[in-house]
């Protein structure tokens, strides 16, 4: 298969389709050595990465839940389940966070958050590369103050 063959039939899988087993060590420390692997102008590596595995997707699941209905106390219980749940399926998540400076004297905030997309676009075709099923999962919590404080990196 070529490059561009390979490109032509990437994927996502849904995280409900995700399940065991999951990378080895090994496959994960080449997946995410191949993932930095990015556009950085200025080297900024405006980005970190966050393995959440095990029980600590559970954790993420309830502190996420916890979070959507202290700010939408009305919301519909399937979709504060729906919150809960959403990380359990994956054998492991890798959360891109975006470190953007946004005072940088040269490099633009754009650039600095393509380079993060950058990362987590290597990252579904490494694990793709490797044999395993991936998707790239955002929703509210990527954007929310009160959620990024559950990650300090």
């Amino acid at each position: 298969m070529s490059a561009l063959d390979f490109l032509n039939t990437r994927l996502s899988v849904t995280s409900r389709q995700l399940g065991e087993p999951g990378p080895t060590q090994a496959q994960i420390d080449a997946l995410l050595a191949a993932a930095l692997r990015v556009p950085d102008h200025g080297k900024l590596t405006p980005w970190r990465l966050l393995l959440i595995r095990g029980a600590a997707r559970a954790r993420l699941g309830a502190a996420l839940a916890a979070i959507h209905l202290a700010h939408e106390p009305d919301a519909p219980t399937s979709v504060i389940e729906k919150d809960r749940e959403r990380y359990n399926f994956a054998p492991l998540i890798v959360a891109v966070i975006a470190r953007v400076d946004e005072q940088h004297p040269k490099i633009p905030a754009q650039e600095q958050i393509l380079s993060a997309g950058y990362v987590a676009y290597n990252l579904l075709l490494g694990a793709q590369a490797l044999g395993f099923g991936a998707q790239l999962l955002t929703g509210w919590a990527a954007y929310d103050r009160d959620a990024a404080t559950l990650i300090r990196t």
